[in-house]
């Protein structure tokens, strides 16, 4: 399993999403039985370029490699990726939308979390297919 992030996701979602899948198989255990299982899934952060940045909040996020160094996946979620309302992003992410599509060619399962779709339209997997999206104005 592949988080991908970015200097404009939200560390909120993405530690989130690697603690809760991280923990799948261990934390079960742990509360039934009161000894942590194995971990049931390699989680591993990837970004662009593989080395350490901050995403928002000023949050240090060390990923564990680069697109550039992975051949394949089981499956691949896109973190969000924040962005003013006033400002699309397309044409940003040329290199993760080639390498989403090519994961996806060779099998993996690819999702996101709220405006990685976005990432997720550049890169062609939304093509012909239902999608949906939220908008928060930040007082709902």
């Amino acid at each position: 399993m592949l988080l991908w992030a970015a200097e404009n996701t939200s560390p909120a979602v993405l530690y989130g999403l690697y603690d809760v899948l991280y923990s799948v198989g261990a934390v079960f255990r742990d509360m039934t039985m009161g000894t942590p299982g194995p971990e049931s899934m390699d989680v591993r952060i990837v970004c662009t370029g593989g080395t350490p940045f901050r995403c928002i909040g000023d949050t240090m996020v060390e990923p564990h490699a680069a697109i550039s160094g992975i051949d394949g996946a089981d499956a691949i979620i896109v973190c969000d990726m924040y962005s003013p309302i006033n400002k699309a992003r397309v044409g940003e992410y040329p290199e993760i939308a080639t390498w989403l599509r090519k994961m996806h060619t060779r099998g993996a399962l690819v999702a996101s979390v709220c405006s990685g779709s976005l990432v997720l339209a550049e890169a062609g997997l939304l093509d012909g297919r239902e999608a949906a999206a939220h908008i928060g104005t930040g007082g709902e």
